[in-house]
């Protein structure tokens, strides 16, 4: 058991330029988000991103998925317009948000088959679904005062963009087809606090905790998909539920 632990952690063993880039930039953001203004954190996340980026490419070479490539930069610039001025780039950072969403939906959509779609009528899966779902309409309770009236439906979009996304990476987590889906489920948790996390910091009540908090949410979301992402091939029988 031990062994087949040690060889699910071989990815974090090639430590290359990027990773040191990774841990620096991560480690960095962190600190800046302790000590500094918010706003400096445009300056160093950044490097985050780009970082993960290169790490991804480096790992699957020309199996390159543009649907990641393309949810980094959306999710990119979801950061750094939450960081400059969330409320007046409300719009484009929500939007920018279900992009990513739809696209890391997309792209573990494939890892799903016949047997994991009948996974869903599962007591742990409805259980998971009830949870994750009370939890978004808290916040949405929470926060709806505060939501600007023309942006509703963008919110909402959001909030369904997450739904399918949940519920996407806890199927196939449940159905324990691939050796570290651990670290999609994983991925997906943070995402999922991240944008909570994110809605309630900035419309609510702002606290500088959340922000480090959403910072280290975010970052792990991306690097641990794209670690499950580039470790893992897709089973056969795949088929198209969308």
């Amino acid at each position: 058991m031990v062994k087949k632990f040690l060889n699910r952690l071989a990815f974090f063993k090639q430590n290359t330029l990027f990773d040191v880039l990774f841990y620096i930039s991560f480690f960095a953001s962190v600190a800046v988000g302790i000590s500094s203004n918010k706003r400096d954190l445009i300056y160093v996340v950044p490097f985050v991103f780009i970082s993960i980026l290169l790490k991804y490419i480096s790992v699957v070479k020309e199996k390159v998925n543009l649907f990641f490539v393309f949810s980094i930069f959306f999710g990119l610039i979801s950061n750094v317009l939450s960081f400059y001025n969330f409320i007046d780039y409300y719009f484009w950072i929500v939007l920018a948000t279900s992009v990513y969403l739809i696209l890391f939906t997309l792209i573990i959509k494939s890892y799903l088959n016949k047997v994991n779609l009948k996974s869903i009528r599962s007591i742990s899966v409805l259980l998971g679904i009830f949870i994750f779902s009370y939890t978004i309409f808290a916040v949405l309770e929470l926060i709806f005062d505060f939501i600007p009236k023309n942006m509703l439906f963008i919110t909402l979009l959001c909030v369904l963009c997450l739904m399918i996304y949940t519920l996407t990476f806890t199927m196939i987590y449940i159905k324990d087809k691939y050796s570290n889906a651990i670290i999609l489920l994983t991925s997906g948790i943070f995402t999922f606090f991240q944008v909570c996390l994110s809605s309630i910091n900035e419309l609510f009540l702002y606290n500088k905790t959340f922000t480090v908090l959403i910072v280290i949410c975010n970052v792990m979301s991306f690097y641990l998909f794209m670690v499950f992402i580039s470790e893992n091939k897709v089973t056969d029988n795949r088929i198209k539920y969308f």
